[in-house]
């Protein structure tokens, strides 16, 4: 393809101006898919409907930095308040047991069963071997 069906066909793909995708061709030394990744990095960062211009490029000036440190505090934040929300949601799904006559037995978290399970296989192993290395003998009746 020639240089200017790319370009049109990089303004027409993004919606911007053919002078726009001219600058980010030329920025992206004639790659046309390097040009398509410019304008998307560009348009993640900016907003996809602000075309492209090589005014901003991709470093950060004192004011992106610090607006960075904000977003970094709301993103943290952000991230904090989710892992709690899903550990509480862990405490709130409970395992029910019902006896017979349908009666609720007992209640208790969902995680804690879970946990309990993790935890009692190498408890019981721990257990057997140290009956096993204390010189005990283990009876087996019945069992030929």
């Amino acid at each position: 393809m020639d240089r200017a069906h790319i370009i049109n066909e990089l303004a027409s793909r993004f919606g911007i101006s053919f002078a726009e995708a001219a600058d980010a061709f030329e920025e992206a030394g004639g790659d046309e898919f390097a040009a398509a990744e410019l304008i998307g990095r560009y348009h993640a960062r900016y907003g996809a409907g602000t075309g492209y211009s090589t005014d901003r490029r991709f470093y950060m000036t004192e004011q992106d930095r610090s607006n960075d440190g904000d977003s970094f505090r709301d993103f943290a934040r952000s991230l904090f308040d989710q892992i709690g929300n899903f550990m509480r949601s862990l405490f709130t799904v409970s395992v029910v047991v019902v006896d017979k006559s349908g009666r609720k037995v007992t209640g208790f978290p969902l995680i804690l069963a879970v946990i309990g399970c993790i935890f009692a296989a190498p408890v019981f192993i721990i257990i057997a071997i140290i009956l096993l290395s204390s010189g005990k003998e283990i009876l087996t009746e019945g069992i030929e």
